[in-house]
């Protein structure tokens, strides 16, 4: 009976270690603040779409991915060109973000800003990539000033006053609240003019609600943040039917040894 009964803690430890396992992977999982980040959704939600010379392309793509099932692909057209896709975000003001993506180029134009992340409204950009070159990883650390209640992020080929040819694919844009000070990072100007968008009560009680949540979530084991609840309860209740099975199917071979016995 003992030697039974301990196949089955180890087949519960295993399955432990696998949970706490994938707890820890999961941690991340609802870290980005943009929405479709990974361009998964065909009809590029949570994206709007700006050409600075009619001609220029922004589609997905299949054929050239880095994560997923799809890439954001823009290319230039038969002229230079500044194009790009943007979303806006809503920011905590006086914070430190962190906008980051997998950039590849096709014969972008040299000496010039290429393949870029960016902010808009200003020229705070991360990437510049020419040429053609293959996937790499590009981030851009910055910090919003005591106005910003709302920014907005880029995946761009070109730049203001630059206009540039050639294809650029953008993949996994992510846009992340540090809870430290980044080694290097620029501090984002005070918006004006227009471009202001004022801080209303609702949008204060929005902000300091959530940044009462993110103190509880940085007070928390960062093993349990951002985890995904309903599959953990998945595996567990998977974890209880295996050992259950096990119990039952050792209970009987126990009892049919003893009779036959």
């Amino acid at each position: 009976m003992k030697t039974s009964y301990s196949s089955i803690y180890r087949i519960l430890f295993i399955l432990m270690i696998f949970i706490f396992h994938s707890m820890s992977l999961m941690g991340d999982s609802d870290d980005n603040l943009l929405t479709n980040g990974g361009f998964e959704d065909k009809n590029l939600k949570g994206w709007e779409k700006d050409v600075w010379n009619e001609g220029g392309l922004i589609e997905l793509s299949k054929n050239y991915v880095h994560d997923g099932a799809y890439s954001l692909k823009i290319s230039s057209g038969d002229m230079e060109n500044d194009i790009r896709v943007s979303q806006e975000v809503k920011v905590l003001p006086g914070t430190f973000y962190r906008l980051s993506a997998w950039i590849a180029t096709e014969n972008v134009q040299a000496n010039k800003v290429g393949a870029n992340i960016c902010i808009m409204t200003g020229f705070d950009y991360e990437g510049n990539v020419s040429g053609t070159k293959n996937w790499g990883y590009y981030e851009l650390n910055f910090k919003t000033s005591k106005k910003h209640y709302y920014i907005k992020v880029a995946a761009r080929l070109g730049m203001y006053y630059n206009t540039v040819r050639g294809t650029a694919y953008f993949d996994n844009l992510k846009l992340e609240k540090l809870d430290f000070t980044p080694k290097y990072c620029v501090i984002l100007k005070e918006p004006e003019g227009a471009e202001t968008k004022q801080d209303t009560k609702q949008d204060t009680k929005q902000n300091n609600k959530k940044e009462e949540e993110v103190k509880k979530i940085t007070r928390q084991d960062p093993v349990f943040s951002g985890i995904n609840v309903p599959l953990i309860l998945l595996l567990i209740f998977i974890g209880l039917g295996i050992v259950c099975v096990n119990v039952y199917l050792t209970i009987r071979r126990e009892k049919k040894n003893a009779h036959d016995e």
